[in-house]
């Protein structure tokens, strides 16, 4: 499995499509024509993502434009993959072969606008990240070369800190180590190496955050100036203030609800002065009448739990893959049918011969007569005329078996369709009767809602009434009057003298409380600043450690750029040095023309020569990835004469084995007419 030989997709972009793809496959069209939409599938396929988009509802909300979003493609070893994205309630679900199934590889998108537009540093960081390293650049070994230059860093002092510090590093860089991904094997040592210059990066600004802190407090300590003296019996003191201030809370709370209750009592009293006499009987009688229209309302029965809302047992079915078996058979059918229209043409076209040539028995020019000629011509003629029908009978059979094959293909297609087309119907059924249950059940407890609200209204009516029978005479409340008054004034002149007992003991409770975080304070000032000192030369050993760490982490970091970027050059030169013409070199953290009249940086390079690099980089990349396919976009920055150079030399990477397919974009086919189209290279036009 080194290529893909069918491409298709639906619902990508606004577009459905599917190709047959050569082994390098120029796709041409105007702009917003779908190449690049085509470029973004086949990595779909490959791998079920593109770069940037790592999950599923990245990449259907970059490219879906229906539900759901398909691609598929079959590979030159008949290997089928067929990837769904579906959007369900805003959730979007994969269904496709697994990792495990389908190991994607690595494929290496290379745009030339993006590359060079990235700064001096970014594009080497850029070709760093995707790079081979030696062998010798594993983990294991740079933990090793790490941590054993760790123990040896030279420092302004070594102390007790500065080697706990050292400890704690060399720990924390195992660890880092331990939980890193390394079986992965899209898991690069690059990856590691970047992840760990992160964290230490954080580590550092963290433990120099607290070398400041500490330091600062030990500054405030040394400036605490000796506060009065504070009595010893502080904590006493405050244990009585607090035993003082909760009686008088509960002295508080106890006239509260003395004057609560007498201001009720005042209320009721009122308002039965004021109250008109009540008929007893029409009370009672109205009373006895409410309580069977409570009963009931009381009667009504709840709705019980809601419905259980029924899905779909089998997932939607897809036709994708009986449209990738069809897809070539209909290809093979009008080949054949093409070959076997040919053949009878030759049958036709020799009779034809075999007519003329029986009438001719003269010269024309000279009138001699040819007669033995002419019938040597016509047993020829006849030979020919059995053997052109011994093939169209031939290509009339395999035009048959293909016919049927393809007739047999769009059955499973329109099988498939139809199986889609049913479980939509059942779909449909299965949610009508979802919401027709839902509503049914909201009816009963719209229902039970109301006969309740109406027992509570009922209720509050017979309250009422209930109340107006037990109240008393207006003229009983008319005398209790004077004296609730006089109850109602005393109480209320007692709760302001106990709020004021309670404020006091608030005061004397806060007074003993500071007094007592004095004497606490005094008591732990000598530890707190020793231990403070300690804790500000930890975090400065802390500092000075990382700090030598990380100027060892960026000389590895170099060593490791030159040792993966420089093969990555010389492959790109080896691979295209006859487009390039000048050879490109990895030097100073920057990739250089080196030309005649000097070497060029990336920001003096010509449009071209950017296009003409950028194209070498990404051959040089894909040429070391597993399955190695290169992926050219912005093949239109070349001029004509360039654009057939750099076309002709990846057919021939293509043919000698160093890739295994290449795809490219271009705006228009017409600088390409020169190149002889074949089983190698085809054009695909939009």
């Amino acid at each position: 499995m080194k290529r893909i030989k069918t491409l298709s997709a639906d619902n990508m972009a606004g577009q459905k499509f599917s190709h047959q793809l050569a082994p390098v496959t120029l796709f041409t069209g105007r702009n917003r024509a779908g190449k690049t939409t085509r470029m973004n599938a086949a990595m779909l396929v490959l791998a079920g993502r593109v770069p940037g988009l790592n999950t599923g509802k990245a990449v259907f909300d970059a490219f879906a434009t229906g539900n759901p979003l398909e691609v598929g493609g079959v590979m030159d070893d008949k290997t089928a993959v067929a990837r769904t994205w579906t959007q369900n309630k805003g959730a979007v679900k994969y269904q496709g072969p697994t990792e495990e199934q389908f190991p994607p590889p690595p494929p290496v998108m290379l745009d030339a606008m993006e590359f060079f537009g990235l700064s001096d540093a970014e594009r080497v960081k850029f070709v760093f990240s995707r790079a081979k390293l030696p062998e010798s650049f594993t983990v294991e070994r740079m933990v090793d070369a790490i941590t054993s230059n760790l123990k040896n860093i030279k420092l302004d002092e070594h102390t007790p800190e500065s080697e706990a510090a050292i400890r704690e590093t060399v720990d924390f860089i195992s660890n880092h180590a331990g939980h890193s991904p390394l079986d992965d094997p899209i898991y690069m040592p690059q990856t590691w190496l970047v992840d760990l210059v992160a964290s230490i990066k954080d580590r550092s600004k963290l433990a120099n955050q607290n070398a400041k802190r500490m330091e600062q407090t030990v500054q405030g300590l040394a400036q605490v100036k000796q506060a009065a003296a504070v009595p010893q019996d502080a904590e006493a003191r405050l244990a009585k203030a607090r035993e003082e201030l909760e009686a008088a809370n509960a002295d508080v709370v106890r006239l509260t609800e003395v004057g609560k209750w007498l201001r009720r009592e005042h209320d009721a009293a009122t308002k039965a002065a004021a109250a008109p006499a009540v008929d007893e009987a029409a009370t009672r009688k109205e009373i006895t009448e409410l309580e069977a229209a409570r009963s009931d309302a009381r009667a009504a029965k709840p709705p019980g739990d809601p419905p259980a809302f029924r899905q779909m047992n089998e997932p939607r079915p897809t036709d994708v893959t009986a449209r990738l078996a069809w897809s070539p058979l209909v290809e093979a059918a009008n080949a054949s049918h093409r070959a076997k229209a040919d053949a009878e043409l030759d049958v036709k076209q020799v009779a034809t011969d075999i007519a003329k040539a029986e009438e001719q028995t003269t010269c024309p020019t000279c009138g001699q007569d040819i007669t033995a000629k002419q019938k040597r011509i016509v047993a020829e003629l006849k030979k020919k005329l059995v053997t052109a029908k011994q093939l169209l009978a031939g290509k009339s059979k395999e035009h048959a078996a293909n016919a049927k094959k393809e007739s047999e293909a769009l059955e499973r297609v329109n099988e498939a369709q139809a199986a889609i087309k049913a479980w939509d119907e059942a779909k449909a059924k299965l949610d009508e009767q979802n919401r027709r249950a839902a509503a049914d059940w909201n009816a009963l407890s719209a229902n039970y809602s109301a006969a309740q609200k109406r027992a509570n209204e009922i209720g509050d009516r017979i309250a009422k009434l209930t109340s107006m029978l037990t109240d008393r005479s207006a003229a009983e409340a008319a005398a209790r009057l004077p004296n609730l008054n006089e109850r109602l004034a005393e109480a209320r002149t007692q709760y302001e003298a106990a709020k004021m007992t309670a404020e006091r003991c608030r005061a004397a409770v806060d007074a003993a409380a500071d007094e007592a975080r004095r004497l606490m304070a005094e008591r732990a000032d000598a530890a707190s600043r020793s231990k403070t000192i300690s804790e500000a030369a930890k975090f400065r050993a802390e500092v000075a450690v990382l700090k030598g760490l990380a100027e060892m982490l960026a000389d590895l970091q170099a060593e490791i750029v030159r040792a993966s970027v420089g093969p990555i050059v010389a492959s790109a030169n080896a691979l295209f040095a006859e487009v390039i013409g000048d050879p490109l070199e990895y030097r100073d953290g920057e990739i250089v023309l080196a030309s005649k009249a000097g070497r060029v940086g990336i920001r003096s390079m010509s449009g071209a020569e950017r296009a003409m690099a950028c194209c070498a980089m990404s051959l040089a990349l894909a040429a070391e990835a597993p399955m190695r396919i290169a992926f050219v976009d912005e093949v239109s920055r070349l001029d004509a004469d360039n654009k057939i150079r750099c076309l002709e030399a990846i057919i021939r990477l293509v043919e000698s084995g160093a890739l295994d397919q290449a795809l490219l974009v271009d705006t228009s086919p017409e600088d390409y007419y020169s190149v002889e189209l074949s089983d190698t290279f085809k054009i695909i036009s939009l």
